[in-house]
């Protein structure tokens, strides 16, 4: 027996995550949508109808909160992608 796909998007609120979470519902996955936007998350959640938790991803706590959620929700978790941050434009060096 094939095992559902569960998968935690951090940053799903960005085209690429919007795109992942597209491809991922063609396929008949779940998911939990992360991010710091709780509008932009409600919004793609109704959307897809799967349950969402926002938060800064830079914090082990919050990312701790989007596995229980998966567990709480779905009783597993098979995957997950962080997609936080941006393109930087300029060197390390002069990057804080």
């Amino acid at each position: 027996m094939e095992s559902k796909e569960v998968i935690i998007i951090i940053g799903a609120t960005g085209g690429v995550g919007r795109a992942l979470c597209a491809q991922l519902h063609a396929r008949g996955a779940s998911f939990i949508l992360g991010g710091r936007n709780p509008e932009h998350l409600e919004s793609l959640a109704k959307q897809y109808e799967c349950p969402f938790v926002a938060g800064d991803a830079t914090q082990s706590s919050y990312v701790d909160s989007l596995v229980k959620k998966a567990e709480e929700t779905f009783g597993v978790l098979t995957g997950a992608v962080n997609l936080a941050g941006s393109i930087l434009w300029k060197p390390a060096h002069i990057t804080s």
